[in-house]
């Protein structure tokens, strides 16, 4: 199957898809993609860039109004885009396999400060939960979807080589899987047996039978 005709599968997240419009009081927005819609977009890319990353752009790769709409959103943040979904000369640089390690530096240390901050303090290492709490905290969205987020800033670290490629390959794919596995087939109770009845405990005879010494057997009365 084609890559425009993959469809990626129906999301349910636990937070609202529309936040407000980038401004003063509004909270900080950081992508919550899968790596394998960001790696689509790059191939896709470097056959040709278009003038404009609009919507009809990514439905190639993507199929679901609410994930389009999250993946503008996240390459913005990620300076890629502009705010008219122009490309941006990071993005051009990004299409460049020589400089893509760079580029992805330079987004992480512009989109996450903070928690590359901690990252050098704590020698190159978070814990997944303390990464998942900042995004929670930061954007005051559900926990399903922080964990998406701590996910995508993973992969970037990955990306930019501050994290095993092993390591970031496999945060990777633990997230597809939760994502796209189907659930669980329902177990069906399989049909069990009556129970059979106990045998009868072995009772041991008499004392005198088994001496061979049983009670005498009774005489009927000669007749007269």
């Amino acid at each position: 199957m084609s890559e425009e005709n993959h469809e990626e599968p129906e999301d349910h997240d636990d937070a609202p898809e529309v936040q407000a419009a980038p401004g003063p009081q509004s909270k900080p927005w950081y992508p919550y993609i899968t790596k394998t819609q960001f790696d689509k977009f790059v191939a896709r890319l470097q056959s040709r860039m278009p003038d404009e990353v609009d919507r009809d752009y990514v439905r190639a790769i993507i199929r679901t109004p609410s994930m389009i709409y999250r993946f503008l959103r996240g390459i913005e943040a990620m300076k890629l885009i502009d705010r008219e979904q122009r490309p941006t000369e990071r993005l051009r640089r990004l299409v460049d396999p020589e400089q893509r390690k760079l580029v992805m530096a330079d987004v992480l240390r512009d989109l996450y400060p903070e928690l590359m901050e901690r990252w050098d303090q704590n020698g190159g290492q978070l814990p997944d939960r303390e990464i998942a709490d900042f995004f929670r905290k930061k954007t005051g969205m559900g926990s399903d979807s922080a964990n998406k987020m701590k996910m995508f800033f993973k992969s970037l670290l990955g990306e930019a080589g501050y994290l095993p490629a092993a390591e970031a390959a496999e945060e990777a794919d633990s997230g597809e899987d939760r994502e796209s596995a189907p659930a669980a087939p329902e177990v069906q109770p399989q049909h069990q047996p009556p129970p059979q009845p106990k045998p009868e405990p072995h009772r041991r005879p008499p004392f005198e039978q088994r001496q061979g010494h049983g009670p005498a057997p009774s005489v009927a009365p000669a007749p007269a």
